[in-house]
């Protein structure tokens, strides 16, 4: 093997894969002999040669740190948060002994939290202190920050006093806005007239059948009377809409009356109960840190502000339940009441009942949209037969004047007419009167829709 420090600087490391040498020697390699390739050594030294590193204090000349603490993982990761936060070691554990948390972002503060040593590394850290000198940078830094205990989660509480109040409310408003879904659903007409409309025809059609004279529904019916349809291809639910445009006419859909169900799509029931959950579970482990802390005088300041901080954040808590168990009964009286049975607490089944809803009366709006098609086209065609009344009737005027109208009419011409000579004044002479244009003929009457009155129940 040749000395690479021989000749100038130590050279550049090649990462290759070794081969072992009982594998070697049936290989290609092993009838070669290296040592008849010339290697310029002069040539490598400049092209491979390696400066020497700068010596941290401490440290002999070319050698690396002789302790390793922290995995490779680890420091790099710090490397890249510290590298954007900027700040010294002193400087992050004053964020919670003076306490100075609230002059620093909340982003910067989650990459502090992330960058903190966890239990198991603070052992390791301050096992290692005596040895400090021979730590890299990264371990040093890491030690300093060990010397505040649970340093990151101390972070997480900083982050949580900083933004628990404004979360908290933005949590019941969200549940408030929620609430009115279930309060509009309970509380809609329309959807009971609906309703009551598709349970006549459904045990109309039923009847003397194991599936007649039910009392009710439950939501997963309601797609169901869009795809059953008449021997024309009619669905019923377009039947049923007729039915009751002809007994209400202009009172569907029920938007109007259940407006929340378009609300931000967004704003969904999954993620409000996930967001308050994660949001006291995280003041709970406000509570459980601060029991933690002790007498630790280096913290002292931080314990009494987070002291306040609980106190506060207690009394919103106890808003916060309140606010999720208002909207909870809430939607477990809706569910009841459109006929989700025993899952009517069930969450999924609240937010799936509420989106059949939202569903049905989609279905609702496209009947109404081609029912209001049909209307303009009846409009149109009777305006058409208007004008072509109208035109005959003003012929025959003209005939029966004899064509005077058009000897009345001025001829068109190109030409500035010549000025009149003056002429003496006379008394205007009476102006001929038209005889009036027969009367119009009146439309005939719209005969009556057909669509059959709605079946009751026997």
């Amino acid at each position: 093997e040749v000395d690479n420090v021989a000749k100038g600087r130590k050279k550049k490391n090649l990462q290759w894969n070794k081969l072992p040498k009982k594998l070697a020697q049936t290989s290609v390699f092993k009838d070669l002999d290296c040592t008849t390739v010339p290697i310029d050594l002069n040539l490598m030294d400049e092209l491979y040669g390696k400066d020497a590193k700068e010596v941290l204090p401490g440290q002999e000349q070319g050698s690396g740190p002789k302790v390793e603490v922290l995995e490779a993982k680890k420091k790099h990761n710090a490397n890249i948060v510290l590298a954007n936060v900027k700040m010294s070691a002193q400087e992050i554990l004053d964020l919670v002994r003076v306490p100075n948390y609230k002059s620093c972002s909340d982003d910067a503060l989650t990459a502090i939290s992330l960058l903190c040593p966890n239990p198991e590394e603070e052992q390791k850290l301050l096992a290692a202190l005596p040895q400090k000198n021979d730590c890299d940078q990264i371990d040093q830094f890491m030690m300093e920050l060990a010397t505040v205990p649970r340093l990151g989660d101390k972070i997480k509480c900083c982050i949580l006093a900083k933004t628990f109040m404004t979360q908290a409310q933005i949590q019941i408003d969200e549940m408030i806005t929620y609430t009115q879904i279930p309060n509009e659903i309970l509380a809609s007409k329309k959807l009971v007239l609906i309703l009551s409309w598709g349970l006549a025809i459904g045990n109309y059609l039923n009847a003397g059948t194991a599936r007649g004279g039910i009392y009710g529904y439950k939501t997963e019916t309601y797609p169901k009377f869009a795809d059953f349809k008449d021997n024309k291809g009619m669905p019923l639910l377009e039947y049923m809409v007729r039915c009751v445009e002809k007994q209400y006419p202009g009172i569907m859909p029920y938007t109007d009356e259940i407006p929340s169900l378009y609300l931000d799509q967004k704003l969904t029931l999954e993620g409000i109960l996930e967001n308050t959950t994660s949001l006291l579970n995280a003041l709970t482990e406000v509570s459980e840190q601060l029991n933690t802390i002790g007498d630790d005088p280096q913290v002292a300041a931080f314990k009494a502000e987070m002291d306040a901080f609980s106190a506060e954040a207690n009394v919103k808590r106890e808003e916060v339940q309140a606010s999720k168990v208002g909207m909870n009964n809430k939607l477990t009286e809706m569910a009841k009441y459109i006929g989700e049975g025993k899952k009517s607490n069930q969450r999924t089944n609240q937010e799936d009942a509420i989106g059949r809803v939202k569903d049905f009366n989609d279905q609702i709006v496209e009947v109404m949209a081609k029912l209001d098609a049909e209307a303009e086209e009846e409009r149109k065609q009777k305006r058409r037969e208007e004008n072509k009344k109208t035109k005959g009737g003003a012929k025959a005027t003209l005939d029966g004047d004899g064509g005077a109208a058009k000897a009345r009419k001025p001829k068109a011409s190109l030409e500035a007419p010549a000025p009149a000579p003056p002429a003496a004044p006379a008394a205007p002479a009476p102006a001929p009167v038209a005889p009036p244009p027969p009367a119009a003929e009146a439309p005939p009457a719209p005969e009556d829709d057909d669509l059959p009155p709605p079946p009751t129940e026997e």
